[in-house]
C-alpha cells in the first residue's frame, strides 16, 4: 500500500474517532427498560463534545445544559409521576432515544455472597421462577470490577456468556433466575404492597469485606480506620479459603512485576469495589440501599463498629441525596468456630444509631450447615417491612424486639425492649430459651426467663448477684425463641444482644485497629488473637522518640505501655476516644486521649506525618475532658479537681448535674494472683460523692445519702421505699434516681 493511501486511511479513522468523541453518550444505567425514581428531581448525566449543547426530554420535563471543558454534562429531570412507560430523548450533535422507561422505586442492593445469591439457588426456586411474571420489576446487575480510582462508568461487558450484566432486565421466568434473591423478594413484596414499579440495581461480590466497598478518603481521614490501608493483607488470614486466595494473588503480583506490568488489584483490597462498582452508579436517583454483608468482617467485629457506620455515612455523602434509607440484614445463624458472629451482629446493630437505618434480623432463618441460607423470601419480606416504615413512613411494627435497658433487683434482671409490637412471646409456646446470665466472675450459665408485660425477667437460682445477661449469643444459637407479636401470633424475632461490654474474641487483635481494642484482657482472647498484645505493639510504642512543640496543649513527656498485668487500667477500655479538653483554661476539640487510672496519667495520642506519638499531659493544667462512648453512645464528662476534705486533686466523672450533682471517682489497683499463675490483675473500684448546696459528701449507703441531703428527708425515705431502691455501691444508678427526685421537690 502506498504511503499516500496509508495516510488517507489513517486520516479517515482519525475523523471517525473525532466524530465519535463528539457524540452524546450516556452511562449504561440510562438504557431501555430502566426504572427512574419518582417524587425526585433525578439526575441524568453523560458525555459530549466540550461546549456542546445537550437537551433532555422525558414526559413533560425538559432540561438543557452545555458540556463542560472535560466533556461532561448533567441535568435534573422531574419530579416524574410513577408509572410509564416513558421515552427519554437526549439531543446534541446526535440523538439518543431510551424506550420503555418506568418510574417508581429504585433500590441499590449490595454486599457479599448472601446478597449475590441468585433466585435459582433460593428455597422453592422452580416454583418461584415459573411464577415470576412481573414486568414492572426490573433488575440491573453491575459488572463486578476492581479499580484503583473511582470510575465514571461501569466496566464494559466483553464476555458473551454474561450478556445480561450492565443492562436493565424485565422480570419474567427467563430472566429472574439470575436476579439477586434477597433483592428480588424485597422488590416483589414492595411491588405487591405499593403497586408501583420497582427497579433493583444489584451491586454485590461474594466473600468481600466492608472496607473494599468504602471510599479511600473515608479510610484515610478517619483516625480509627486509616490503618486498614496498610494492614489489609493480614486480614486474609482470617479464614483458610481467604488465605489461599491471597496466596494466588501474591503469585499474580510477582508475575506482573517480572513482566513489567502494573500490580493487579485484589478483590478485598480497600476501596477497590467502591471504585469499580458503586462510584459508577453515583448519583443515579435512588430511594435507598439494601445491604447484606458482614461475614468477611466477622473476625474484626470491634473494627466494624466504626467501619460500617463510616461506610454508610460516606455513601450518603457521595450520593448527595441526604440521609437516604439504609436497610441491612443482621447475620443469620450458622454453626462454626470460633464464636465471632455474635460480636459482628452486635456491631451491625450499633449502626442503628445512624438516622434512617433499620435492621432485618435473621437469627431464626439460617442454616447450621450452610453460610448461605436459602430462605431469602423471608429476608426480602423483613427488609420490605423496614422500608415501609423507614422509607415510606407507614405506622407498622417493622423490627423484632431490640434490647433497651437492664435493671437489677436483688437476684433478678429486668430487661426492657424497643419494638415489642402487641407484646412478646416464646414462639410455639413453652418457656423462653436462649438466655444466659453471669455474676461477677463473668462466667455465663443458662438462665430462666419469663415475660412480665413488656419486660423480661431473667435469673438463675445459683447466682445471688447477677451483673450481665446475654441472649442468643452464639454463631448458631439452637434455642432462641423470643418474638414480638402481631395480634396473638409471633411476628418478628428478637435480635441477639448482651448487657455487658466485656472483651470478646475479636477485641484484642492488633490488626483490628491499633486504636480500637488492643489493651483488652489477654486472658479472654481466642488463642489465635493473643499475639496482638505482644511484641508488635510494645516495639511500636517503645521505639518512639520524645518530642515537643510550642502548642500549650502539649507540655508532657513520652508515654509507653507494657502489657504486664491482666486486664487494663484505662478509663476508656477499648479505644482512644476523640475528646474535648479544657486545658490551661483553653478549650480544645478533637484530641484522642485516654487515662491510665493506675498510674494517674493523662495521655494524648498525637499523629504526625510519620507516626503516632503518645504524650503524658501535665495534670496541673487539666480541668476537664468529655467524650461520647462509641458502644453505649453516652456522653462522659470528667473533671479533675480537689474535693474539700480530700487530700489531692483527683479525676471524677460527673454522672448527674442538676441542682445537686453526682460524682464517681474511678480507681484502679493491682491485685496479686495467689496461685502465681499471673503476675497480677488490674482491679477497678469506685467512690461516690454527691454535691448539695456546694458541699460534697461521700456516699456509701442509704444513711450517708440521707445525711448528706440535709432536708426533705422523710419524703426521700418514702420515695426510696416506694420505688424499692437499694442504695449501695452496687446500685449507683439508684443514687441518681434519688437526686433527681430530690431536685424536683427542693
Amino acid at each position: 500500500m502506498s504511503s499516500c493511501k496509508s495516510f488517507g486511511l489513517l486520516l479517515f479513522f482519525i475523523l471517525i474517532f473525532q466524530h465519535s468523541l463528539a457524540e452524546v453518550r450516556l452511562p449504561a444505567l440510562f438504557s431501555d427498560h430502566m426504572v427512574l425514581q419518582h417524587e425526585m428531581d433525578v439526575p441524568v448525566w453523560g458525555w459530549a463534545n466540550s461546549g456542546e449543547k445537550v437537551i433532555v426530554k422525558i414526559g413533560d420535563s425538559v432540561a438543557e445544559t452545555i458540556a463542560n471543558s472535560e466533556g461532561k454534562w448533567k441535568v435534573r429531570m422531574g419530579p416524574l409521576k410513577a408509572g410509564g412507560p416513558y421515552e427519554m430523548v437526549i439531543s446534541g450533535n446526535n440523538t439518543i432515544r431510551i424506550r420503555d422507561i418506568l418510574v417508581g422505586e429504585v433500590w441499590v442492593c449490595s454486599g457479599q455472597s448472601n446478597m449475590a445469591m441468585e433466585v435459582r439457588s433460593c428455597m422453592n426456586a422452580e416454583e418461584v421462577i415459573s411464577a415470576a411474571n412481573f414486568p414492572e420489576i426490573r433488575h440491573f446487575q453491575v459488572k463486578r470490577t476492581k479499580a484503583s480510582y473511582p470510575m465514571e462508568a461501569v466496566s464494559p461487558v466483553t464476555d458473551r456468556a454474561t450478556f445480561w450484566l450492565n443492562t436493565w432486565e424485565i422480570c419474567d421466568p427467563s430472566t429472574v433466575g439470575h436476579f439477586s434473591g434477597s433483592a428480588y423478594f424485597f422488590a416483589l413484596d414492595l411491588y405487591k404492597k405499593r403497586n408501583i414499579p420497582v427497579g433493583i440495581i444489584h451491586a454485590s461480590w461474594g466473600g468481600t469485606t466492608a472496607e473494599a466497598w468504602t471510599p479511600r478518603d473515608t479510610l484515610l481521614n478517619d483516625r480509627m480506620l486509616k490503618d486498614i490501608l496498610e494492614e489489609w493483607p493480614v486480614y486474609n488470614n482470617d479464614e483458610e479459603w481467604l488465605a489461599l486466595e491471597y496466596e494466588k494473588f501474591v503469585q499474580k503480583v510477582e508475575e506482573a512485576r517480572l513482566e513489567g506490568r502494573d500490580d493487579p488489584l485484589y478483590f478485598n483490597q480497600p476501596s477497590v469495589l467502591y471504585n469499580g462498582i458503586i462510584a459508577p452508579i453515583i448519583p443515579f436517583g435512588i430511594r435507598g440501599v439494601l445491604w447484606y454483608q458482614g461475614e468477611s468482617n466477622a473476625y474484626r467485629a470491634y473494627q466494624y463498629r466504626d467501619l460500617f457506620p463510616a461506610m454508610i455515612t460516606q455513601w450518603r455523602k457521595k450520593w448527595a441525596q441526604g440521609d437516604f434509607p439504609f436497610l441491612f440484614v443482621q447475620l443469620a445463624n450458622y454453626h462454626f468456630e470460633p464464636q465471632v458472629f455474635p460480636e459482628l451482629r452486635e456491631a451491625q446493630s450499633m449502626a442503628l444509631s445512624l438516622p434512617h437505618t433499620a435492621m432485618a434480623v435473621a437469627i431464626d432463618i439460617g442454616d447450621s450447615a450452610d453460610i448461605h441460607p436459602r430462605n431469602k423470601q423471608e429476608v426480602g419480606r423483613r427488609l420490605s417491612l423496614a422500608a415501609q416504615k423507614i422509607a415510606y413512613g407507614e405506622d407498622i411494627v417493622f423490627s423484632g424486639p431490640l434490647f433497651k435497658k437492664m435493671l437489677i433487683d436483688d437476684s433478678k434482671c429486668w430487661l426492657l425492649f424497643n419494638h415489642v409490637g402487641d407484646g412478646m412471646m416464646a414462639k410455639e409456646g413453652g418457656e423462653l430459651r436462649g438466655f444466659t446470665i453471669s455474676g461477677t466472675n463473668r462466667e455465663f450459665v443458662e438462665a430462666e426467663a419469663r415475660i412480665d408485660g413488656d419486660q423480661i425477667i431473667v435469673w438463675n437460682e445459683q447466682i445471688d448477684q447477677p451483673v450481665a445477661v446475654r441472649y442468643a449469643w452464639a454463631n448458631h444459637p439452637v434455642e432462641c425463641n423470643l418474638y414480638n407479636m402481631a395480634g396473638e401470633k409471633p411476628y418478628l424475632p428478637a435480635s441477639p444482644f448482651r448487657t455487658d461490654n466485656w472483651p470478646g474474641i475479636t477485641s484484642g487483635r492488633e490488626f483490628v485497629s491499633e486504636l480500637t481494642a488492643k489493651y483488652s484482657d489477654i486472658s479472654q482472647l481466642h488463642d489465635s488473637a493473643k499475639y496482638a498484645l505482644t511484641g508488635a505493639i510494645v516495639d511500636k510504642l517503645q521505639s518512639m522518640e520524645p518530642f515537643s512543640f510550642t502548642d500549650n496543649i502539649v507540655n508532657g513527656c513520652k508515654w509507653t505501655y507494657q502489657k504486664k498485668y491482666r486486664g487494663n487500667p484505662f478509663i476508656a477500655r477499648h479505644y482512644w476516644p476523640t475528646a474535648n479538653l479544657l486545658y490551661r483554661g483553653i478549650r480544645h476539640t478533637d484530641f484522642q486521649i485516654n487515662y491510665d487510672l493506675y498510674r494517674d496519667e493523662f495521655i494524648l495520642l498525637y499523629t504526625d506525618s510519620d507516626s503516632k506519638k503518645y504524650l503524658i499531659l501535665s495534670k496541673e493544667y487539666l480541668e476537664s475532658f468529655s467524650y461520647t462512648d462509641s458502644v453505649s453512645h453516652l456522653e462522659h464528662l470528667y473533671e479533675y479537681f480537689k474535693i474539700p476534705g480530700t487530700n489531692s486533686k483527683e479525676l471524677y466523672e460527673k454522672v448527674y448535674d442538676g441542682k445537686t450533682s453526682f460524682l464517681v471517682r474511678p480507681m484502679c489497683v493491682i491485685s496479686d494472683d495467689p496461685s502465681g499463675s499471673f503476675p497480677g490483675e488490674y482491679i477497678r473500684s469506685y467512690e461516690y460523692f454527691i454535691q448539695v448546696d456546694g458541699n460534697y459528701k461521700r456516699i456509701s449507703s442509704k444513711k450517708t445519702l440521707l445525711n448528706a441531703l440535709n432536708r426533705n428527708v422523710p419524703e426521700v425515705k418514702k420515695f426510696i421505699r416506694k420505688s424499692r431502691l437499694k442504695i449501695n455501691s452496687k446500685h449507683p444508678d439508684n443514687i441518681v434516681t434519688v437526686l433527681k427526685y430530690f431536685d424536683e421537690i427542693s
